[in-house]
């Protein structure tokens, strides 16, 4: 039985073998910001090109990302139209779950091959705070085959990925 008086001293973890001379060697993140920095750059790009548009600003469709429309003066009404047709073939896709989802947002991040529009997945990029939401929202992206082509000057800037906002009919 231990003394009830007695004070137990710490333990020191034993120092990690460093040899004299060796060089720390951290993972170099530079061209992982580089990247984050191109897409930001880009989707900025892209917002610019689609604001002004049918008078709607990115995100005020159903399911997110400006309304497509006759072009006004400020936005690509080429790049509004394709992103307003891809849409609207999640808008048929999309059956949220029974309940009330006001003021819910799933946005979904998808990965597409630009030339053919074929989707070759999602994620949940920021999720509705509802599990089974989010969960229509992915099963909306995974009944899509394809969407239609970004126009063939957009292409480069649109890339490979898309951000869409599922939101309640």
């Amino acid at each position: 039985m231990p003394d009830p008086g007695a004070t137990v001293a710490p333990v020191a973890a034993p120092p990690l073998p460093v040899r004299p001379g060796a060089e720390v060697v951290l993972p170099d993140r530079a061209a992982e910001r580089r990247a984050a920095v191109r897409r930001v750059e880009r989707q900025e790009r892209l917002r610019a090109a689609l604001e002004g548009v049918a008078g709607e600003a990115p995100g005020d469709g159903p399911v997110g990302g400006g309304a497509p429309g006759a072009g006004e003066v400020g936005g690509d009404p080429a790049l509004a139209l394709w992103k307003g047709e891809a849409e609207a073939v999640f808008r048929e896709a999309f059956h949220p779950p029974p309940g009330d989802h006001s003021g819910r947002v799933a946005q979904v991040q998808l990965a597409f091959d630009p030339e053919s529009g074929a989707v070759r997945g999602a994620t949940v990029h920021s999720g509705s705070g509802s599990a089974t939401f989010d969960a229509a929202a992915l099963r909306a992206v995974g009944s899509v085959p394809a969407l239609p082509p970004p126009p063939a000057r957009w292409r480069e800037m649109v890339g490979s990925a898309l951000l869409v906002d599922f939101v309640p009919p």
